[in-house]
């Protein structure tokens, strides 16, 4: 007796939507850590000046 030739059935599941979450977690990951490393080690002078000059009348 012979066998049957088998089949191969390939399925391609998923698709480019789980790639692109990964790559904006990782875009957000990126500036995330920039934010919380200029945070730290960031410049000393962290000062905001606002000035409100208001016309006089």
């Amino acid at each position: 007796m012979s066998d049957p030739d088998p089949k191969v059935k390939v399925v391609n599941s998923g698709g480019s939507a789980g790639w692109v979450i990964a790559v904006i977690a990782i875009c957000l990951l990126l500036v995330g850590g920039y934010v919380f490393r200029d945070a730290i080690f960031g410049a000393s002078s962290n000062d905001i000046n606002i000035k409100v000059d208001l016309p006089e009348g």
